[in-house]
């Protein structure tokens, strides 16, 4: 449900990102609330409304309340692209073919940012486009990972027994 209230801009769940950012600060055992500390970044969206509807709350609330780096404007938007969480050949969309990286995100260290995770392509293509620009991906953080269910060929390639009832 969370994922889908961010997703419409009702609910950024800020709360659940700062406690994973929480975890990850202190896992790196560094204070990332300072000028110096990571910038945290969004991933793409298939159009810029759809991308300041979902991250624009959450951006502001990770920084005014919990103190972050945040860089909403770190992408520009140079057309929309069909959606990937729509399609049902995802991995044929670019998801840097709509985008251009801003200046002020080159050569810093990221964290990204998204709702959901499906199979990470889009995080490597998002990510091999930051590295041409020389940001350091620190780490990246998702609401959910999409669930996937195994084919009934994939099940009975691993089980022994199947329970019909």
């Amino acid at each position: 449900q969370r994922v889908l209230e961010l997703k419409d801009g009702l609910n950024p769940s800020s709360d659940l990102y700062s406690e994973a950012l929480r975890t990850l600060e202190a896992n790196f055992d560094e204070n990332w609330k300072t000028p110096q500390g990571p910038t945290i970044i969004f991933m793409p969206c298939s159009s810029e409304e759809a991308y300041f509807n979902r991250f624009a709350t959450l951006a502001r609330s990770l920084s005014q309340r919990y103190h972050y780096n945040t860089a909403i404007n770190a992408i520009q938007y140079t057309d929309t692209r069909k959606s990937k969480h729509r399609s049902q050949n995802r991995d044929s969309i670019e998801s840097a073919s709509n985008i251009v990286i801003s200046p002020k995100i080159i050569g810093k260290e990221v964290i990204i940012i998204d709702d959901v995770i499906t199979t990470g392509s889009s995080l490597q293509q998002f990510a091999d486009e930051l590295h041409i620009y020389g940001v350091t991906i620190k780490a990246a953080v998702f609401l959910a990972q999409t669930a996937k269910y195994p084919t009934d060929k994939e099940l009975r390639k691993h089980m022994d027994i199947i329970c019909i009832g």
